[in-house]
């Protein structure tokens, strides 16, 4: 709507916002319009171009209108930058490309460093890049920067927090900014939340960080390339300094380059207040501190993916709030203490890749919080407790590549919620529990290389939400229940390496028409290539090796291993095998009127 350069007078209707939902462009400069912008118009998500210019228009615009505006494109007046009393500027989460001449391509404007009085400025989640303009430093009055989700690069000024005294919020997120972390930034004595996290900043944090910043309440450094102060006694030194902040709710230093230890007096001092510790994948050594069972309001640990060694204190089962607690891909040995299922509010727990023995905890059953367990590539044995099974809305649970050995009584019946469940890699052993069919919202089952036997049970029918489903390398028997052509979201079957018998079912994931000469699409000295069709219009080709050609079974085992660790641009993917002593072919992904490149030795089939 153009209603620019006309002799229009009056206000501007409240509910002009309200009838014109879909409106994209709003010109009405260059009339006699006085009062207020109506509110509803920056409702009006649709808009792309705002002129009100050359008017008599007053009042406040609301806080974050640029923000209700998604679609906003375009620049920034040059004028803009005149509002010498402007206290806030928020522009965040908008298409705006270049803040101020159409020219600047991104950058920051230098004019900014003229808003004398500008108190908080949101420049986040926009496509800003080059420096920040050193302006921007001296306007003393600013309490909070929030850069965050650019690509802005640099180093941060020596002087940042000397020329910032009010500063309280600094926010630098995910961009491209370098160099090191200036011991200035202790001067900031108001600074409550620092976020530098994702970002290419490396060196010494400095070891008295928290000692003036006593009211910091976050601090975010991870994914960088911090290190640790070399003058340390291997201890990572600057946590030290943090027991003397005693609002700090949040210390997230993961991914970075420290290689220390955990100092016992810095977490025996740290603020009570502590709720978030993640530190996974930057080099700490040694055991885990007993003294991190005193932060009792902390609700989310992480520590994977480091160099632990040791075992799990059961002092942590102190920690009543805790709600995430991740300890994965480290040499963590022992049991899993019996403690951890005091802690009421778990929801999320993950000890995978490291070396814990011992039985897998029944009592984790009985945290009706629980929702996701990843225990996975330990040296659990023994058999999974009944009560395990107990929890209904657990979503996750991963017990692949342990040493479980007991019969495959699952009674997981009731667990409802359950997504995935991973048991591949075990020695569990018997039949399959008819009872799994009852796990509508099933989404991953993988009970792959395992001693189960018996029948495939014909419950499996109502897997209805069924996506990928491994039953390879066990001893099961019988025919492939022909019912299992009614999932319809079944993407990966592998029921290769068993001793099923019979017909193969036809339709749905079977859907190659009995391997009729009508679906065929290609012959090779070692078989034929069927074209197949998935309940849910998935087109495959399908393999099927020859079994009076000589060693054609053994280069169905070769294509197996080889097309399962390799990946190349000209190697159609593997999307499931089935075998038995009769039988072998493989599921590929279908190319039409193209060539397919098969195995190791890349022989040309054609499909057409």
């Amino acid at each position: 709507m153009s209603l620019q350069m006309n002799n229009l007078t009056g206000q501007i209707p409240q509910s002009l916002g309200s009838f014109l939902t879909r409106l994209q462009i709003l010109d009405l400069s260059g009339n006699d319009l006085f009062g207020v912008v109506p509110f509803s118009i920056f409702n009006v998500s649709s808009l792309k171009l705002i002129d009100l210019g050359r008017n008599r228009i007053s009042g406040d615009l609301p806080r974050g209108f640029c923000t209700r505006l998604p679609n906003l494109q375009g620049g920034l007046p040059r004028d803009m930058w005149n509002l010498t009393k402007l206290q806030d500027l928020y522009i965040a989460r908008n298409n705006l490309t270049d803040i101020g001449e159409n020219q600047i391509h991104g950058n920051i404007p230098q004019e900014l460093g003229h808003l004398s009085s500008l108190e908080e400025l949101y420049l986040g989640s926009n496509m800003l890049a080059g420096e920040i303009p050193i302006g921007i430093f001296n306007i003393s009055s600013l309490k909070v920067i929030a850069l965050t989700a650019n690509s802005l690069s640099g180093k941060l000024t020596s002087y940042l927090a000397n020329s910032l005294p009010n500063l309280e919020g600094l926010y630098l997120g995910i961009n491209q900014f370098s160099g090191t972390l200036p011991s200035s930034i202790s001067n900031a004595t108001k600074l409550n939340f620092l976020d530098l996290g994702r970002n290419m900043f490396s060196g010494n944090v400095p070891i008295d960080l928290g000692i003036t910043l006593q009211q910091i309440q976050s601090i975010n450094l991870q994914r960088n390339h911090f290190t640790n102060d070399p003058s340390s006694t291997g201890e990572l030194s600057f946590l030290n300094s943090l027991s003397y902040c005693k609002f700090l709710k949040t210390i997230m230093i993961g991914d970075n380059q420290f290689r220390g230890i955990l100092p016992k007096s810095s977490l025996t001092n740290l603020s009570l207040s502590l709720e978030s510790f993640i530190a996974y994948d930057c080099g700490i050594r040694g055991e885990i501190p007993v003294e991190i069972s005193n932060l009792t309001n902390l609700s989310w640990l992480t520590l994977g993916a480091n160099e632990l060694i040791g075992s799990i204190p059961q002092e942590l089962g102190k920690l009543n709030k805790m709600q995430t607690l991740r300890m994965y891909y480290s040499q963590l040995d022992g049991i899993i203490p019996e403690n951890l299922c005091n802690i009421k509010e778990l929801y999320f727990l993950d000890l995978r890749r490291n070396r814990l023995t011992g039985k897998v905890l029944g009592c984790l059953g009985n945290i009706s919080s629980l929702r996701n367990i990843y225990l996975d590539s330990n040296a659990l044995s023994s058999d999974i407790p009944l009560n395990f099974w107990s929890n209904k809305d657990i979503s996750i649970v991963s017990l692949s590549f342990n040493q479980l050995n007991g019969p495959s009584e699952l009674e997981i019946g009731n667990m409802r919620g359950l997504r995935e469940l991973y048991l591949s890699g075990n020695e569990l052993f018997g039949q399959i529990p008819s009872t799994v069919g009852q796990l509508q919202n099933l989404v991953n089952l993988s009970l792959d290389m395992n001693r189960l036997d018996g029948a495939i049970p014909k419950t499996f029918e109502y897997l209805v939400s069924l996506e990928y489903f491994d039953l390879s390398h066990n001893n099961l028997s019988g025919q492939i229940p022909m019912s299992l052509t009614k999932l319809k979201h079944l993407i990966y079957l592998n029921v290769s390496f068993n001793e099923l018998s019979g017909e193969i079912p036809d339709g749905g994931p079977f859907g190659t028409n009995n391997f009729e000469e009508s679906n065929l699409i290609g012959k090779g000295s070692l078989g034929m290539v069927y074209k197949g069709t998935f309940t849910n219009e998935t087109v495959v080709a399908v393999k099927v090796f020859n079994a009076q050609v000589q060693d054609a079974f053994k280069r169905f085992d070769l294509e197996c291993k080889v097309l399962h660790n390799i990946r190349h641009r000209n190697l159609v993917k593997v999307i499931s095998s089935c075998a038995n002593l009769d039988f072998k072919a493989l599921v590929l992904e279908y190319m039409p009127n193209r060539i397919l490149i098969i195995g190791f030795t890349l022989t040309i089939i054609s499909w057409i």
